[in-house]
């Protein structure tokens, strides 16, 4: 608190203008909107404004002990006998002199000091920490009530704590941080049960049953009972199964049975049981031909192609769900015995074994079977394939009325012009398949994406993921994540490069487990963890301190910043497709980076190193130009099938003019371009065909600058909001 001349004791140029005293909150009793100040050496309460606060520091609460370590967990300090404990350190501790002074030893960057009266018990404190807290003192010399003896109000509590903050929930994740062989990082308590809306109180949704035997043994065993009969049904239904006696010297494969509890959108749904058979003893050519396995799905961007598509035209989306998809494929000529699994109840013969007639589940050809009679049947049906890999169909009628079908496995998208429609394909696709879903409500889940469908478009977004992946990733660090501004520190040293790698395997591989984690979001959703996400994607396999630190970065932006929507808008110019490329010219490689808009909103993006050494910025960026015009020709191509027209080529920001110029014009003489490999040229094709055109935009309008480098928050958010057509203030344009 600052003293007014007239209120200080001594006067003078170098007497203290200030004191240290205990807040005591506002002074309401006196009307006025000061606060009160009590200052514990003159024992007097002043009303003022001119305080300064400092809310580490709580003189009057004794501080909690936290036990760290008993024993010898610390091995490279001193000679510790077992009886001897090691307890977190607090700043209160300083304020209120707990400390001993006369024992402090040094342990690297640490200090472990003694408490005074408690010969056996000592803190672990950091050096620059503990010294800061000795100055903010200070000269304190008047006591503060310490509150009950330390053992009595304290160390019993931690004791009876003991055995429950030495569990090892989150020890492995600190020692993938420091490399040591036992952590020396706070061990926390088990987190609650996790929770699902819908399932019972008590139940752990991360952990289904193990095996039969355990499900049986559940409070809830009635409801697996039931799950695996359903399972049971589905194979007798669809005579996936026929006992035979196996032949000499035949091989038998095992079967594995999987359990879940599926959820939607944090809602429990029901419970799972999936039999499947060991693909991983099948033998090459005997069991499966490995030049028959090839199985497509919908894309990323033919998924939020569909999407957008939906949005434009104002039309709803629906899903169905066909049920043990894989039972309706034909197993063919292959003959695939396996062993039942304990829990099946139909009874064999002495010797007898089961064989497959249809694509069961974990066999290699399973997934090609179904997209084999899935493709077939759509055909058949008068369906008409839009891409060459058979994901899309489409079927119009003389009317003009049509209906889109997205094939992911076993979901489906639906786009119809009219509910009629889509109602005579269920009636007429149930009669061969069981299906889930339809028509009962619009599409709010597909393939982990949360779709948000209204009159102005649909929003697309993984906020419940992301925020699900920042909370594994804390539970697994054993520490809250500090928010961070931006996927990627600019700071000089925090550049990324050949630094000295962890040792450990294991470190490696949980490195890229969280990598792969983020590519999920980054690829489908989140065009700003792009460049990030691949630059770590790198160092997979010799990642190190660094590259976990800027792992740790990149989580912090996501608690910072969970929610990301693409909002693919109602209407819209005719034709939607536009896109901005650009490239940051660095050696030896450039990064391509890109994005697609349908409608203004993100539809595909790539951040990518060039294959090839480019020797000047220009040419960086007519490579560029390539990638993207392939990208925007298959588009357009898309469209068209669909039964759409454009009229014009599409539109592509570039901000670098010597790379427009090639594009437009002839440069096979040209002395700065003649070396580019002919492939490269693909851009200028594209250009002179039709079906793109490049225009100049401003660097400061560059939308895909964000997927070549790492930005600052000032242009990061400028080119976010850019690509969310969000005004200056983030609100909706």
């Amino acid at each position: 608190m600052y003293l007014e001349p007239e209120r200080r004791s001594q006067r003078g140029k170098f007497q203290p203008r200030g004191i240290t005293g205990v807040y005591l909150g506002m002074a309401t009793d006196r009307n006025t909107s000061a606060h009160k100040f009590w200052d514990p050496v003159e024992n007097k309460i002043y009303i003022t404004n001119q305080l300064k606060f400092n809310e580490e520091r709580l003189p009057l609460k004794p501080a909690m002990v936290q036990p760290l370590a008993v024993g010898t967990e610390f091995p490279d300090l001193f000679e510790m006998p077992p009886e001897t404990e090691m307890l977190k350190y607090d700043t209160r501790m300083v304020t209120n002199r707990m400390l001993d002074e006369g024992r402090i030893y040094e342990c690297k960057d640490d200090l472990v000091i003694g408490i005074k009266g408690e010969p056996k018990k000592f803190v672990l404190a950091p050096c620059g920490e503990y010294h800061r807290d000795v100055l903010k003192r200070d000269g304190q010399d008047w006591e503060v009530d310490e509150g009950p003896p330390l053992e009595t109000a304290y160390v019993t509590e931690a004791k009876r704590e003991v055995e429950q903050v030495r569990r090892e929930a989150d020890a492995t994740a600190a020692r993938v941080l420091n490399g040591l062989g036992r952590s020396s990082a706070p061990q926390l308590p088990d987190p609650p049960v996790p929770r699902l809306k819908g399932l019972a109180i008590g139940l752990d949704p991360t952990k289904p049953p193990k095996n039969f035997k355990d499900a049986m043994s559940r409070p809830d065993a009635e409801d697996w009972a039931r799950a695996y009969d359903e399972e049971y049904q589905g194979f007798m239904e669809r005579g996936a199964f026929v006992p035979v006696y196996p032949r000499n010297g035949e091989k038998i494969l095992g079967t594995t049975t999987r359990t879940e509890y599926k959820s939607e959108g944090g809602t429990f749904t029901k419970r799972k049981v999936r039999m499947c058979i060991r693909g991983d003893q099948q033998e090459p050519y005997e069991h499966y031909d490995p030049d028959a396995l090839y199985t497509p799905t919908l894309k990323a961007t033919e998924v939020k192609f569909l999407i957008a598509l939906a949005a434009k035209l104002g039309k709803p989306l629906y899903k169905t769900d066909t049920k043990q998809a894989f039972l309706y494929g034909d197993m063919g000529d292959e003959r695939i015995l396996v062993y039942p699994p304990d829990w099946w109840p139909q009874t064999l013969e002495e010797g007898q074994v089961l064989m497959a007639v249809k694509s069961v589940y974990g066999t290699k050809q399973a997934p090609h079977c179904w997209h084999q009679k899935v493709s077939k049947w759509m055909v058949s049906n008068g369906y008409v394939n839009i891409n060459a890999e058979k994901t899309i169909f489409k079927k119009t009628e003389p009317n003009g009325d049509y209906l889109i079908h997205g094939v992911f496995v076993d979901d489906m998208a639906h786009l119809p012009s009219n509910p009629r429609i889509m109602r005579e394909f269920l009636t007429k696709y149930n009669q061969e398949f069981n299906t889930t879903g339809g028509m009962e409500k619009v599409m709010d889940i597909f393939v982990g994406l949360e779709l948000i469908q209204g009159p102005d478009g649909t929003k697309v977004h993984q906020d419940s993921y992301v925020r699900q992946l920042v909370e594994d990733y804390e539970k697994a660090m054993g520490e809250p994540l500090r928010g961070k501004r931006t996927p990627m520190s600019n700071a000089p040293d925090a550049v990324l490069g050949p630094d000295e790698p962890f040792s450990s395997m294991a470190k490696q591989k949980a490195y890229r487990s969280w990598v792969q984690r983020l590519s999920y979001p980054a690829v489908w959703t989140r065009p700003d963890l792009s460049f990030t996400v691949g630059t770590l994607a790198r160092y997979g396999g010799k990642a190190g301190p660094s590259h976990w630190n800027a792992l740790t970065h990149v989580m912090g932006y996501l608690k910072k910043h969970p929610s990301f929507h693409l909002h693919y808008r109602r209407g819209g110019d005719r034709d939607p497709l536009s896109g901005f490329v650009d490239s940051d010219w660095s050696t030896p490689r450039s990064i391509t980076g890109y994005v697609t808009l349908f409608n203004k909103t993100p539809l595909s993006w790539q951040s990518k190193r060039q294959p090839t050494t480019a020797l000047s910025t220009a040419e960086a960026e007519y490579m560029a130009g390539s990638v993207i015009a392939k990208e925007l020709i298959y588009l357009r191509r898309l469209y068209i099938n669909l039964g759409f027209s454009l009229r014009a080529p599409t539109p592509v920001g570039e901000d670098n003019s010597a790379c427009i110029e090639w594009t437009n014009y002839v440069i096979g003489g040209r002395e700065r371009a003649k070396h580019i490999d002919l492939r490269k040229h693909f851009a200028h094709q594209a250009v002179q065909d039709g079906e793109i055109y490049m225009y100049k935009v401003a660097s400061a309008d560059q939308l895909a600058d964000l997927l070549t480098k790492s930005l600052t928050e000032p242009l990061l958010l400028r080119c976010v909001y850019g690509l969310l057509q969000l005004d200056a203030d983030g609100y909706p344009t």
